[in-house]
């Protein structure tokens, strides 16, 4: 008897996790490319520009997210009764908008999740700037009050910028430096101005 209702539950599950996304999402990226069969197998466990990080899309409820992952190590609430804030994973966390209480905001903090080509947090700039459709920029960081402060803001993207887009942010330590500069955090966002 158990041993039937493992496949059913499994089903479940699938049919669950199907419903995440619209067909629209699921057939490409913002720039109208399709997904490839290996980035669908990275979907769960990788990075797939302007689509997912570890399975997680832009939009998914909490339900979704924790169909995908179960039970976070931590949850922060927004204050008042706006509903959860964040969902800390190992190695990333999911956040979600006040209210609406669906995902805004994947950010990746470990080495272990990374695009099909190997990109992620602790890779060198260079490689990053060989992935498609990536803009860089350094800036140095300007204080009102006290001008320059010698600081540098390092980051690179992948989609247009444009708001209402969907695009993935890589960050960098704050050095300048081309061949040294390692990412710190990779970011799923949707852009809002």
């Amino acid at each position: 008897m158990h041993a039937r209702l493992l496949p059913l539950a499994s089903l479940a599950a699938l049919a669950l996790l199907a419903g995440c996304a619209s067909p629209t999402e699921d057939a490409g990226t913002d720039d109208g490319s399709e997904v490839t069969e290996s980035e669908a197998a990275l979907d769960n466990s990788g990075i797939i520009p302007q689509v997912s990080i570890a399975g997680v899309k832009l939009g998914m409820t909490i339900a979704q997210v924790r169909a995908l992952h179960g039970e976070p190590h931590t949850i922060w609430e927004w204050a008042g009764d706006r509903g959860i804030a964040t969902f800390r994973y190992r190695g990333f966390d999911v956040s979600f908008e006040p209210n609406v209480q669906r995902v805004y905001m994947v950010d990746v903090q470990t080495i272990s999740i990374r695009t099909k080509e190997g990109v992620g947090v602790g890779t060198l700039r260079r490689a990053v700037d060989a992935l498609p459709g990536t803009t860089c920029h350094n800036r140095k960081i300007i204080d009102p009050d006290m001008g320059e402060v010698g600081e540098w803001s390092a980051e690179c993207q992948i989609g247009s910028g444009k708001a209402g887009t969907v695009g993935t942010l890589f960050v960098f330590r704050d050095e300048p430096r081309y061949d040294t500069n390692k990412v710190t955090h990779v970011k799923l966002v949707r852009w809002v101005d």
